[in-house]
């Protein structure tokens, strides 16, 4: 992962990954070919037995502040980590993180490097990605015990990883934000990236700002 990070360079505004999903490039992230990758790993990453392709994101994942692995995306927005790497309890950060207990931090936790790309732009608040639903817990505990004073508010998405997000606001004290599309949502709209490509980025801080306290948090 390291060997990676290191061969890449900054992510560009062009790449069709960050393009379809209507957000900016952040230093935490960067990007390398796949070919270069292949053979930096000895093997071609795969999402569901498809060969990642073209420029691929690296997303640098940390538990803690130890860099574990790396999510890789490519240009379609397959996904993969690189094999051997732990991600449980492992995140990536939209931004460097503070070094202190979190005193007037809003820290924005969600699932996918798009959507809290998208949160950050829509309310200047720091954020990270658990990567996955079933990883929300885990990290926002992570999270709660580096940063006792901060606000921590989870980002929910609709359907299955909705009960993961208010699990883990629950766990921590934190707050759940769910995403509101109104009374017309498309089936395959779910989270706060696709909420701020079809309501906008100002709906988007709203609703965030809106987040409530799970009941027994």
């Amino acid at each position: 992962a390291v060997a990676i990070l290191q061969a890449a360079t900054e992510a560009k505004a062009d790449h069709p990954y960050l393009e379809r999903k209507r957000v900016s490039p952040v230093a935490t992230l960067r990007e390398i070919d796949a070919g270069e990758v292949a053979a930096l790993l000895g093997y071609a990453p795969k999402s569901r037995g498809e060969p990642l392709a073209g420029r691929l994101l690296v997303a640098p994942v940390k538990i803690g502040t130890q860099m574990s692995t790396a999510e890789l995306i490519d240009e379609a927005g397959r996904k993969a980590a690189i094999a051997g790497g732990a991600k449980a309890g492992g995140y990536w950060a939209a931004q460097p993180l503070p070094d202190d207990y979190g005193d007037g931090l809003t820290l924005l936790i969600g699932e996918g490097v798009a959507t809290v790309l998208s949160a950050t732009e829509a309310t200047g608040c720091s954020s990270i990605a658990a990567l996955s639903c079933g990883n929300l817990p885990t990290v926002a505990r992570a999270m709660r015990e580096r940063y006792p004073a901060a606000r921590l508010v989870i980002l929910a998405d609709l359907g299955n990883g909705q009960k993961d997000a208010e699990d883990a606001a629950r766990s921590v004290g934190g707050l759940v934000a769910v995403p509101d599309f109104g009374p017309n949502r498309p089936d395959d709209a779910t989270d706060f990236n696709d909420m701020a490509a079809l309501r906008g980025l100002e709906t988007v801080r709203r609703c965030i700002e809106a987040a409530r306290a799970e009941a027994g948090a």
